[in-house]
């Protein structure tokens, strides 16, 4: 297997809308993890020179080596909310090519649809950062330089930065433990105690994909699970879920990386 445990810094939060709730879609409090899994897919498609169309082919390859992914924030608490944005469409109509300079009759009657965004604020002073934890079975197209060249997490108004690159090892699994990461509360999975400090959201399965996430979402419901989030408070003080796991899908890594130690909940192999 192959690990990594990465930093990222939000420039300012990002836009990553949960698909199908009309033309004015709420944000997630935190990235989903199938948008991870899209910024390294973007990256490999361009390393390995495939088409726009390859991305969704892309994701659902790195889905099916996927062994654990989840995240914690670092110092970042989110703040969701909707902002009104002028929707001006690219074309041609009456002779005229839009936009233009020209003050116009069209451009007195438009469409502002509300959207979504995700402000992520810090606790510390520092640039809001959330870590990432990834685990593939074999990972053969993935390599650090993959990771640090991740531009985006959402959409394109969402830059990031990544700030830390680790190669982990795998210690070991467990039963049960306490876990700082996200957990996903899925069938075999029992959250003991500590969720009172938890944000929860509802994230397409990153581990089954065999469509694009957004249309799994809408087409494919039962392939949508609660994640558990646990947050830093304002003292930077992080309470940890205490898991359990059990009938044979799910089980506890221990990821070490710098001297560090992690809990990550997972696929079993």
């Amino acid at each position: 297997m192959k690990a990594y445990v990465f930093d990222v810094e939000f420039l300012w939060g990002f836009q990553s809308r949960v698909a199908g709730l009309s033309k004015s879609p709420p944000s997630y409090l935190f990235p989903p993890p199938t948008s991870v899994l899209g910024a390294l897919a973007e990256r490999l498609a361009r390393k390995l020179r495939y088409g726009e169309m390859d991305g969704v082919r892309l994701i659902i390859e790195l889905s099916r080596d996927l062994v654990a992914i989840s995240f914690r924030p670092i110092n970042a608490f989110p703040i969701s909310y909707m902002t009104l944005s002028r929707v001006i469409a690219i074309g041609q109509r009456g002779g005229v090519s839009y936009p233009t300079s020209q003050d116009v009759h069209v451009y007195k009657s438009f469409d502002a649809p509300a959207k979504g965004s995700t402000l992520l604020g810090s606790i510390d002073g520092q640039p809001p950062r959330i870590r990432y934890y990834i685990v593939f079975r074999g990972g053969e197209r993935l390599s650090p330089d993959d990771i640090w060249a991740i531009r985006r997490i959402g959409s394109r108004e969402s830059p990031v930065a990544v700030v830390n690159v680790w190669e982990a090892k795998i210690a070991g699994t467990d039963k049960e433990g306490f876990v700082y990461t996200a957990v996903p509360e899925d069938r075999g999975v029992t959250i003991l105690s500590g969720s009172s400090g938890s944000f929860r959201e509802y994230y397409v399965d990153p581990y089954v994909l065999t469509d694009s996430p957004a249309k799994t979402l809408l087409m494919n419901p039962s392939q949508v699970k609660p994640f558990l989030v646990p947050v830093p408070e304002i003292s930077g003080v992080q309470s940890p879920l205490y898991v359990s796991v059990e009938g044979g899908r799910y089980v506890i890594y221990t990821v070490i990386y710098e001297g560090q130690e992690e809990k990550v909940v997972g696929l079993a192999t």
